[in-house]
């Protein structure tokens, strides 16, 4: 498996039965089956099915690896023919999204990085390039 490196942050919706449409840019690297782990800060994690096995498979070998620590909540999930994946209702809860009647009112944020791809609301993206003193104008244009 050769190193992963996602570039970018995009503004996307869930859709009325909470699936995601995940970002061009990042689809062929993500590629048709996902992990989504929830992380730290109220924020999830999705990787490469394949990325993130090799990873479990590491921590298995090694008990002092934090890997080993962190998959206790995870889904494998498919990418449809669209590029939609189903976020299901307990990620959905961690990361915190505000909803209204017709279903999230909230973009949710989806940013590249090492390895996988990571998923915020807009007000924790928000606050992210406030604490790490992201120019406000690169930070409203992820978030749309």
């Amino acid at each position: 498996m050769s190193y992963l490196l996602f570039e970018g942050a995009f503004a996307a919706s869930l859709d009325d039965r909470s699936r995601l449409t995940i970002p061009e840019a990042f689809r062929s690297q993500l590629g048709r089956e996902v992990i989504v782990v929830a992380a730290a800060g109220a924020t999830v994690r999705v990787y490469p099915a394949e990325a993130h096995d090799a990873l479990a498979a590491a921590a298995a070998a090694d008990i002092s690896n934090p890997f080993a620590f962190v998959s206790c909540s995870l889904t494998r999930t498919a990418v449809d023919s669209v590029g939609r994946m189903l976020i299901q209702a307990p990620m959905v809860a961690w990361l915190h999204l505000r909803f209204d009647e017709s279903g999230p009112a909230e973009k949710v944020i989806v940013a590249g990085g090492a390895g996988c791809v990571t998923l915020i609301s807009n007000a924790g993206w928000r606050g992210l390039a406030s604490t790490f003193g992201i120019p406000a104008a690169v930070a409203s244009a992820a978030s749309g």
